[in-house]
């Protein structure tokens, strides 16, 4: 049974500060701002933002089934049958969120990072899962509205929960951290994003470690052995802090590593334990984001006997890093969900892989950079270097890799203004036995170049 469906309407008016109108129904079930996804026995919440206004979508939401409507116009309450009359929306979003972390007992896992977090936290609730059933965030629903949409979830059926948190700005990942309460606090690494908000990564890794802020001494912070910005942060909360991969202190370890695009194996080591691992996920962030989960797994009370055997299983997200193989044995790594300077470096780690293939690179440009853009984009370009044997771009900015990568030669590069363009062109462009990566930040969508590619040679799910 989900937490929420055991709490009373007037609990849920005290905790939102709400006034009723209308006839309270049955127990709400879910949480719902989407009436195009809303289900039956779903809470409405009418948010209001830059180009919609949910009051302007009630009726439509009772008619798919919704209980209640929490909106802010008290003179729209009338329009529908129960509502619960707030000041503020989304902030009674927010505080139902806690009203319903409030009730339960069970360890939390946040997980934040300027890459690799989605992956860390699949990769953490799938070992979890070994234990019983885990509560984690689904999509990209990681945000001030996301994480209570994921509370919305929990049920008592569930002996832990993961959720993933993101941040643009200061400021954000302590308010997560203090509707969490997490038990185990997670950061992936640090690098150059969101720097339209911030003056360098030092002020970025200030912002990630806001996700430490809650932390007590019964509590635990776990950051990567290698990025002092982190590791030492991680150090200095009253509770533990397990480092994961090379460097001093580090809790978790790979040793013996063999990789390739099948993915990796490796020996897991922690203290006195060692166990061997493969990890049918490529790439030495994939093995980064393991280490990660292993962190978090073994501090909840899982063996690495147990760890090691979930990890045979696992397999990353949709458009974030599987490698799909098509006809004419062209491999195509899919990393198009989005892009960022450490991001994408490792997905050319990831790249470097394929031996014995040619390898291209289909990079769409980096948004959310701020003015060090094009000088970040050219850095991207010098450090890809000649490990690509082709190069195309994709945006404005793209062309700034490409300018920047002048160990390649110029019949090697190649700029397109849109994911479309490129997508047209793409069948010309791959060969049999190439090894293709894709990626790019979300809004150039370069997932119409992996659309093309399959069009164009067939080919399975990643």
């Amino acid at each position: 049974m989900r937490i929420l469906e055991t709490l009373s309407w007037a609990e849920i008016a005290s905790a939102l500060g709400a006034r009723t109108r209308g006839n309270a129904p049955g127990s709400p079930r879910g949480v719902s701002i989407d009436t195009r996804t809303l289900e039956p026995h779903d809470i409405f919440f009418a948010l209001r933002g830059e180009n919609s206004d949910g009051h302007a979508h009630l009726r439509p939401a009772f008619d798919r089934g919704a209980l209640c409507a929490v909106i802010q116009d008290a003179g729209r309450a009338d329009e529908v049958p129960f509502s619960l009359i707030v000041a503020d929306v989304e902030k009674a979003l927010f505080l139902l969120g806690g009203l319903i972390r409030s009730r339960t007992s069970i360890p939390f896992v946040a997980i934040t990072g300027s890459a690799g977090k989605t992956t860390a936290k699949d990769f953490t609730a799938e070992i979890l899962r070994a234990k019983g059933p885990v509560l984690a965030t689904r999509g990209n629903l990681n945000n001030h509205l996301g994480v209570p949409l994921t509370l919305a979830r929990l049920t008592s059926e569930h002996w832990a929960a993961v959720l993933e948190c993101g941040m643009s700005r200061a400021g954000e990942l302590s308010r997560l951290a203090r509707l969490i309460r997490p038990k185990v606090a997670v950061i992936t690494n640090v690098a150059a994003v969101h720097l339209e908000f911030f003056e360098s990564v030092a002020r970025i890794a200030d912002a990630k470690a806001e996700i430490f802020e809650t932390l007590g001494a019964g509590d635990t912070a776990v950051a990567p052995a290698g990025e002092p910005l982190l590791s030492g942060r991680a150090r200095a909360v009253p509770g533990a802090a397990r480092l994961f991969g090379e460097g001093d202190h580090s809790f978790v370890r790979a040793l013996d590593v063999s990789m390739s695009l099948e993915g990796s194996q490796f020996d897991l080591l922690s203290g006195d334990a060692r166990v061997h691992v493969t990890l049918p996920v490529p790439g030495p962030h994939a093995i980064s984001n393991l280490l990660a989960a292993t962190a978090v797994a073994a501090t909840l009370g899982l063996p690495l006997e147990t760890i090691a055997a979930r990890a045979a299983d696992l397999k990353p997200a949709s458009n974030r890093g599987g490698v799909r193989r098509l006809r004419d044995d062209i491999l195509v790594i899919d990393d198009s969900y989005n892009s960022n300077p450490k991001a994408l470096l490792c997905a050319i780690d990831t790249l470097a892989l394929a031996r014995d293939r040619r390898r291209v690179a289909c990079l769409g440009e980096m948004r959310e950079l701020g003015p060090r853009g094009p000088e970040l984009h050219r850095e991207a370009g010098a450090a890809i270097g000649a490990r690509v044997d082709l190069l195309l771009g994709v945006g404005a900015l793209a062309r700034e890799i490409l300018e920047g990568a002048s160990a390649l030669p110029e019949e090697a590069k190649r700029s397109f203004e849109t994911s479309a363009d490129l997508a047209a062109e793409i069948k010309h462009l791959v060969r049999a036995h190439d090894a293709v990566l894709v990626k790019g930040s979300r809004g150039v969508r370069m997932e119409r170049v992996v659309e093309a590619l399959v069009s164009a040679h067939g080919g399975g799910p990643d």
